[in-house]
């Protein structure tokens, strides 16, 4: 018996994630902390950018959209069973893995020693897009749904929770 092939995605989406798939693994990366979990987050907004591709598609800023999509799914914590089964093996090699060669010093340390660990996921998507993503507050607000205000005050309480971790690293001399 035969195994039944799964649908094409719509047109435009395979380019799409051609061109954004390094950056929202990157991204994804960057939330959750582990390569695996990153991999899963980027399949189930892949997933999920298939169904509601058409949306995407006609939104003035297209990544800020599929970024929100990414950013709902780590706040929220969910998983679909469905989105366990790929779409599209062209959408899981557009989103091959990056190099971490173009990150920032603060990115990898941020990255490497896990700071940004203890941080609730909403404070670490604002982190993420704010300061390794280099959003102004406006997108931030708009990805992670939240007003221009409460990204000032999240970065405010993350950054202080975070500083005590900084400087007890910072060599002594």
């Amino acid at each position: 018996m035969r195994s039944a092939r799964p649908p094409r995605p719509p047109e435009g989406v395979e380019e799409y994630v051609r061109a954004a798939g390094p950056r929202l693994l990157r991204f994804a990366r960057s939330l959750t902390l582990h390569d695996a979990d990153a991999e899963d987050l980027l399949q189930d907004t892949l997933v999920r950018l298939v169904v509601h591709w058409r949306r995407v598609e006609r939104s003035e800023h297209p990544d800020r959209y599929v970024r929100r999509m990414m950013v709902n799914r780590f706040v929220s914590g969910r998983r679909l069973a469905s989105a366990r089964t790929v779409t599209s093996d062209a959408l899981v090699e557009a989103a091959a893995p990056v190099t971490s060669a173009g990150d920032s010093a603060v990115e990898a340390r941020l990255l490497a020693d896990g700071m940004l660990a203890v941080l609730d996921p909403r404070s670490r998507a604002v982190l993420v897009l704010r300061y390794l993503e280099d959003q102004p507050d406006e997108v931030v607000a708009d990805v992670v749904g939240i007003s221009t205000g409460n990204v000032r005050v999240i970065a405010h309480r993350a950054l202080a929770r975070l500083r005590p971790l900084l400087v007890a690293d910072e060599p002594v001399g």
